[in-house]
């Protein structure tokens, strides 16, 4: 959801107590769903996980949620 832009999945994720566990979850690459919004240039939906994340956390590429946001080119993510 964080990836693709989907605002309204990410908002019902948040608003319930197990949806606010997964902002802490990891993928396959260790990429958390902050990772996942930078990436995709969702600045809406980083915007809404941005308070419940670890902005410091690492994928296994040992790249944080603004490599990936400056990488992108996507000022807003920024």
């Amino acid at each position: 959801a964080a990836l693709h832009g989907q605002q309204s999945v990410v908002n019902a994720l948040l608003a319930v107590p197990a949806g606010k566990e997964t902002v802490s979850a990891r993928d396959r690459h260790q990429m958390i769903p902050l990772h996942c919004a930078a990436l995709g240039k969702n600045a809406g939906v980083l915007m809404a996980l941005l308070p419940l994340s670890d902005i410091s956390a690492v994928d296994d590429k040992k790249k944080s949620v603004m490599h990936y946001a400056a990488e992108g080119g996507d000022t807003e993510c920024v």
